[in-house]
């Protein structure tokens, strides 16, 4: 024996349609903002490191360790751990 399906009147069947999507609006355009653009300070060198730097003017730019060791610029890393970066400002060609 078959059973019949009994319609619900108050069951809704599901429709094919999409929702209809609430129009995006466009971007509200935000002021532009000024970027601030402070003077370059450059900040005053230990007194070691200037004369590291006044004692090699042919070097462009070298690592300088804590202690006072001078590299080139293409030493290898096992020798300039502790070493930092500097451009030499007293450079002379």
């Amino acid at each position: 024996m078959a059973r019949k399906a009994k319609e619900n009147p108050e069951v809704k069947k599901p429709t094919t349609e999409t929702p209809q999507k609430p129009k995006e609006q466009a971007p509200q355009q935000k002021p532009a903002e000024t970027k601030v653009v402070k003077p370059k300070v450059e900040a005053p060198l230990d007194p070691m490191v200037e004369q590291a730097m006044k004692l090699n003017p042919h070097m462009k730019s070298m690592w300088i360790t804590s202690r006072g060791f001078v590299h080139q610029a293409t030493a290898p890393e096992y020798l300039r751990k502790d070493a930092k970066f500097y451009v030499n400002k007293y450079y002379k060609q």
